[in-house]
């Protein structure tokens, strides 16, 4: 049997410890991209926090988990594997056009209301990326 495929208690329950933790700190979305401080191609395991979060061990794709969704944004490579590897885990795939697409940006301006928080590793992200969250997420009157 593909353990992938059953319920994935320990995913849900990382996610479920997460949502109480954005909760105490008042962050109602929580974007987790697959980069570390070098915007490495690779990641060191240090750096995996998408994958430890959601179980998808692809190389390319982003998280957003909020207080009551969680949603993986990743291109049509991943799609099977995604949607195998999140199966049982609360986690829902949205599927990209492409690896470099900015969907979760709009994805978050459009779906966090306003005055609420974004959450987000700062070393993770490259200048341009953030400087057009920042953009998106202040129009919205949503906080970064």
């Amino acid at each position: 049997m593909d353990t992938h495929i059953a319920h994935n208690p320990i995913i849900v329950s990382r996610i479920n410890a997460l949502r109480t933790a954005m909760k105490l700190e008042n962050i109602h979305a929580l974007l987790v991209p697959s980069s570390d401080p070098h915007l490495s191609e690779y990641l060191p395991e240090r750096w995996k926090s998408r994958e430890w979060l959601s179980g998808f061990a692809g190389s390319m794709g982003t998280l957003v988990v909020t207080l009551d969704r969680a949603l993986l944004f990743a291109d049509s490579r991943y799609w099977l594997h995604a949607e195998r590897e999140l199966a049982g885990t609360g986690i829902a795939l949205f599927k990209i056009k492409s690896g470099m697409s900015q969907e979760h940006v709009d994805w978050l301006a459009t779906n966090v209301n306003a005055n609420n928080t974004v959450a987000v590793d700062g070393s993770v992200m490259g200048l341009a990326a953030m400087r057009a969250l920042e953009a998106a997420l202040r129009a919205q009157d949503v906080k970064l």
